[in-house]
């Protein structure tokens, strides 16, 4: 019985994908999973880290929809939570940051 040219895409594809991406089972061995959570927050969202290690995002106090919960950006470096907020906002996001520690994001409009 002669194989299918959908089989054979599927095998082609699966054999060639780790090759493709430089993904493979095995450098899923040696990642290093930490858990951040922002002390006193309800909800902590990692959005970016660096080859630095610095670690942006944002978190939340309060309980989400109640009208005293607040959104605030972060900054997690050495070991330090730093607060970001825009003034005036509604609430403050950290999306990105790059490798000379430049943080991208922005303010929140709760209207």
């Amino acid at each position: 019985m002669k194989p299918s040219p959908a089989s054979i895409f599927c095998v082609s594809f699966f054999f060639l994908l780790p090759i493709l991406t430089g993904v493979s089972a095995r450098a899923a061995d040696s990642d290093t999973f930490t858990a951040v959570d922002v002390p006193g927050a309800t909800a902590t969202v990692v959005s970016g880290i660096n080859d630095r290690s610095q670690v942006v995002g944002w978190y939340r106090t309060g309980i989400s929809g109640n009208p005293d919960s607040a959104e605030h950006g972060f900054l997690l470096a050495n070991g330090q939570f730093t607060t970001i907020d825009v003034p005036g906002s509604g609430g403050t996001v950290a999306w990105g940051i790059n490798n000379r520690g430049q943080i991208s994001g922005g303010p929140l409009d709760r209207s």
